[in-house]
């Protein structure tokens, strides 16, 4: 019931958190750590990543040892700084240009909608549960693979 209303639970975009963790004991001798993200926090793979490191560490603790994770070749500050170098001055000048080129004369979509929306929008949904034929989903991971985006971006 917990993890139900926490993952119903919404989440404030412009003050955060996009994530929330809590640990939730069952037992004595059991517990839940419950994580919650907002989707624009992270993605399959990221999400992938953080569980994996995070019972490595888990592991590394409980036998008194330092976690042993591999050392990552870029931080997230490198990329960022290399962008900010990146995108200034002329190229800023340029890329912005491009932009207001593609996007001159479009006139603000007005997309059909199937009914009519909310005035106050819930985050309310459902889940249609299907299943890809094996080779289907076979060719989507080598596309995925191919262009060096996730599944999920695919």
């Amino acid at each position: 019931r917990l993890a139900q209303d926490e993952a119903t639970r919404a989440f404030d975009l412009q003050h955060g958190p996009l994530l929330r963790a809590q640990l939730l004991r069952l037992a004595q001798d059991e517990h839940v750590l419950l994580f919650t993200m907002h989707h624009i926090v992270s993605d399959g793979w990221s999400t992938g990543v953080l569980v994996r490191e995070l019972g490595a560490c888990y592991t590394a603790a409980l036998r008194n040892q330092p976690p042993a994770l591999p050392p990552l070749a870029v931080q997230y500050a490198d990329y960022t700084l290399w962008q900010r170098d990146w995108l200034a001055g002329a190229e800023l000048e340029r890329q912005t240009q491009y932009w207001r080129n593609q996007l001159a004369g479009l006139a603000p979509l007005d997309l059909p909608t199937d009914r009519p929306r909310p005035a106050q929008i819930s985050g309310r949904g459902a889940t249609l549960p299907f299943a890809l034929p094996p080779e289907l989903y076979e060719r989507m991971n080598a596309l995925a693979h191919r262009e060096s985006v996730t599944p999920f971006m695919l």
